[in-house]
């Protein structure tokens, strides 16, 4: 006898194939678009940094200031919640500040890198790409911990505000266990932070000493 699939059924399948597609590929895909990023700055000049020297050092600055912003908030969040993911539902530390802290900082870190550049169009195109991606990326993580959830994660979400922070909602704990094997191997992500900064200098290097050839100005 064939069984009826009810709308709730294929919204549940449809939820398990984007959450497998998106745990599988987003870091290839995030790497991707780096490297993308990466080839347009390679291939482009900087009209800033040639014409207004003092407003680069200070985007530059600024983002590095950013990166270091985005690389202690995730590690902050990855000492909340490595090892208990879809096990418990976290609700203090930086959860407490927003229900998505890692997008955040992972936002204000990707941001910080773009502003490294010493451009304003690089951090153009990550505002852009993340406001196309994440929206649709935070609701699908809301769905999934509210079916996970049911109750506790409703009463959560009525208090804590969604992606932009509120120090109304912070409450931190004295004292925390860690799963120090998860968060190690968290940790080893905010590498790409710092070596993305190098890439972009060696690049910047490279074309004051003229090996590529420019074809296109970036602002």
């Amino acid at each position: 006898m064939a069984v009826k699939w009810s709308r709730q059924d294929y919204k549940n399948r449809f939820l398990k194939f984007h959450y497998f597609f998106r745990s599988k590929y987003r870091i290839i895909l995030t790497r991707l678009f780096f490297a993308a990023v990466l080839v347009i700055f390679c291939l482009g000049r900087n009209a800033l940094a040639r014409q207004t020297p003092v407003l680069s050092e200070v985007l530059f600055l600024f983002g590095a200031t950013l990166v270091g912003i985005g690389v202690i908030g995730r590690a902050w969040s990855l000492s909340y919640i490595a090892g208990a993911k879809n096990k418990t539902l976290i609700v203090k530390g930086p959860y407490s500040l927003c229900r998505h802290p890692l997008y955040l900082f992972s936002f204000i870190g990707a941001l910080g890198i773009s502003f490294c550049t010493e451009t304003l169009t690089v951090p153009a195109i990550i505002l852009v790409c993340f406001a196309l991606y994440y929206p649709f990326a935070i609701k699908k993580e809301e769905l999934k911990m509210a079916a996970r959830f049911g109750r506790e994660y409703e009463s959560y979400a009525e208090t804590v505000p969604i992606f932009f922070p509120s120090l109304r909602t912070f409450h931190e704990e004295e004292m925390r266990l860690i799963n120090s094997k998860s968060f190690f191997r968290g940790l080893t992500s905010l590498i790409y932070f710092i070596v993305i900064i190098g890439l972009f200098e060696l690049i910047e290097s490279m074309q004051s000493l003229g090996l590529f050839a420019s074809c296109y100005i970036i602002y």
